[in-house]
């Protein structure tokens, strides 16, 4: 299974923060998904860097901490 999670990352992060961003008002989605600058859209930001690594941290067993 881990396998196939690994090969797959890219589109499950892909649709993982599509599916957290849908959790936004519509009129908030698209600045979250389309502002690039990290101070101007600091929440966006925060979501595409941060779901990679909790993603990660899932397949290696990292401890709950991390």
């Amino acid at each position: 299974m881990k396998t196939l999670l690994h090969k797959r990352r890219e589109t499950l992060i892909r649709k993982w923060i599509e599916r957290t961003v849908a959790s936004y008002p519509e009129k908030t989605r698209a600045f979250l998904l389309g502002q690039g600058d990290r101070f101007a859209n600091p929440i966006g930001n925060t979501i595409k860097d941060a779901i990679g690594p909790i993603f990660d941290g899932l397949l290696s067993d990292a401890p709950r901490e991390d």
